[in-house]
């Protein structure tokens, strides 16, 4: 017995890809008041640490709804922890670069990183906001 899923996964593919959308606003609503507020060097800063938080989040986003090769629930689980996993190595390599590479405030760069992550875990808290199944 097969079961059509194709309808859920779109309802939580949205959900999903809201929450990035709203990081990304987030990020530059930061990025705007850095620069209104404290200079071009703190928005600077303000976007690294965006992105840090945002490139991360959308691949996540992008992989877990790819097609697996193998279609079976364990299939799903592991392709959810490799894109995970991946998501993190993503993480850690983008903050050394922009320690390493770029001349940022490192923290300006580590609390816009927190406000995007606290965008992913705030959209969870408030049930209103996410997208509903279409009726049958």
């Amino acid at each position: 017995m097969t079961i059509d899923v194709s309808g859920q996964l779109a309802f939580y593919r949205q959900f999903v890809f809201r929450i990035v959308a709203a990081q990304v606003v987030c990020g530059l609503a930061i990025v705007l008041g850095m620069l209104v507020f404290k200079g071009a060097h703190a928005a600077y800063s303000a976007l690294v640490g965006a992105a840090i938080g945002v490139i991360p989040s959308f691949y996540l986003a992008r992989r877990m709804f790819r097609p697996s090769a193998e279609p079976s629930a364990r299939g799903a689980v592991r392709n959810i922890y490799m894109a995970e996993s991946l998501k993190i190595l993503l993480t850690v390599a983008l903050f050394v670069i922009a320690l390493l590479a770029l001349k940022v405030d490192f923290l300006v760069v580590v609390l816009t990183y927190i406000a995007i992550m606290a965008v992913h875990w705030l959209a969870l808290l408030f049930p209103e906001h996410r997208p509903r199944p279409a009726a049958k």
